[in-house]
């Protein structure tokens, strides 16, 4: 650093005087390593690096001089280990021409071939609260990896504002996005410790009103969602807004292709849409028909309503009864034909269908936890006593274990396992037995006509 200022001196009196109104100047150079911020809490689940270079001058008087300068960034870059975002090969020059700070060129990749590219303008008015604007170039840039979710986008944003208020206003497309809900990694509930209210856990500060906000999403098909029972691609139009306070989502999503998994068969995803009414957070409406067809039978699925309980309609051609349409996709035969493991087969699918509309009760948060196909409670109308608790795992599509107890909490008896298997069609098998062996094991056969 160099500093230059004029002095009156005094030395009877002595007296050692500074001339702020003189010609006064300063130089100031500085370099610093971004890597030495990673340390700090802020950057607990990111990094960067880089090197920032800063060189001012002041010339003129002290209160009312021109101040100029530079400030580069050289090799930056930055990692987010949440988003999985990386940014390479920052670059950015900044440069003060007295009433202004100006980005006079800002680039970097995505660690591959996508690129960014900034430019923007500080107005040195404090008296104004620093007005400034900057334009962001996005060009199939991979902003997003993650194991459940990646995202490659392309646009435009420009960000606008001053100490008081901050602006945002962007037209983005979707080049190409996948979301894998089998990798979907849900954030961990709130931990309230024993003597909270409940009341801590939500939050209730207002919204920031001196946000502004318009984010606009234009999906041309390049939208692919997938899991164990859907594979399918969308498009459509997304706008995130927020103004004077208020946040939300509009806009809409269509099915170009794809298949859902139901009743152990592929239905192909023919028409529908999910529409976002401008609510945060989002409360989609769904529209979708899925459909399967075989040599005797065409069959459609619908599914109507808000996104966390639509109604599921299940219909064919030629009509037919829900259990009946149900049999034949499943089996291709009348359920008046189903054998006993078919027909306990068909109930599990028919819960399943069931749970899609209403939610699974307790005893199917039961199954899930527990990996078990079944919980059945059979009650025993002439004596309680005698009332049964069964759980059931499925072993393959032939094959099925069960063990039963008596339901009673005070009861004696022992745990009794039941196996059932198919043969052929028509012909099954059953075996029971109890966890002490002196009863023995019952056989038994028999053939459905």
């Amino acid at each position: 650093a160099m500093a230059q200022m004029p002095l009156s001196i005094s030395l009877v009196p002595w007296a050692l005087n500074p001339n702020a109104d003189g010609d006064c100047r300063l130089n100031l150079q500085a370099g610093v390593n971004l890597a030495l911020f990673n340390d700090t809490e802020i950057f607990a689940s990111s990094r960067m690096g880089g090197q920032v270079d800063l060189s001012v001058d002041h010339q003129g008087p002290f209160r009312g001089g021109t101040v100029t300068g530079t400030c580069v960034l050289a090799r930056g870059e930055y990692e987010n280990y949440v988003l999985g975002t990386v940014i390479r090969e920052a670059r950015m020059r900044l440069v003060s021409n007295g009433d202004s700070l100006e980005i006079e060129s800002g680039s970097a990749t995505d660690g591959g071939q996508g690129r960014l590219s900034l430019k923007g303008r500080v107005h040195l008015d404090p008296a104004a609260g620093l007005p400034y604007e900057f334009a962001l170039n996005i060009r199939k840039a991979s902003l997003l990896r993650r194991p459940d979710a990646e995202a490659m986008v392309s646009g435009s944003v420009a960000i606008s504002g001053s100490l008081s208020q901050f602006g945002i206003d962007g037209d983005l497309q979707l080049d190409n996005a996948v979301v894998d809900l089998r990798n979907l990694r849900m954030p961990a509930p709130a931990v309230l410790e024993p003597d909270s209210q409940a009341e801590t856990a939500v939050d209730v500060r207002p919204a920031d009103e001196s946000l502004s906000l318009r984010l606009a999403l234009s999906i041309p098909g390049t939208l692919y969602v997938r899991s164990r029972e859907l594979d399918s691609a969308w498009a459509g139009n997304l706008v995130l807004e927020q103004e004077r306070g208020q946040m939300g989502l509009s806009g809409y999503l269509e099915p170009r292709r794809g298949t859902l998994l139901l009743l152990k068969r592929r239905f192909r995803l023919e028409e529908g849409r999910i529409d976002f009414d401008h609510r945060w957070p989002p409360s989609p409406q769904l529209r979708l028909t899925a459909a399967f067809s075989r040599a005797d039978l065409s069959a459609r699925v619908q599914l109507v309503g808000s996104a966390g309980n639509p109604e599921l309609t299940l219909t064919s051609e030629p009509p037919l009864p829900k259990d009946e349409i149900m049999a034949r996709i499943l089996f291709g035969e009348d359920i008046s034909s189903l054998t006993p493991v078919q027909a306990l087969s068909l109930a599990s699918e028919a819960s399943k269908l069931g749970k899609i509309g209403g939610g699974a009760g307790w005893l199917g948060k039961v199954q899930s936890a527990v990996g078990i196909d079944r919980v059945e409670i059979r009650e025993n109308g002439q004596d309680p006593a005698k009332s049964e608790v069964a759980v059931g795992k499925y072993l393959g599509d032939r094959s099925y274990i069960e063990m039963r107890r008596a339901a009673a909490i005070d009861t004696t008896d022992r745990a009794r396992f039941y196996m059932e298997h198919e043969l052929w069609p028509n012909i099954v098998v059953e075996a029971e037995s109890g966890l002490e062996m002196r009863s023995g094991i019952g056989l038994f056969w028999k053939r459905d006509y």
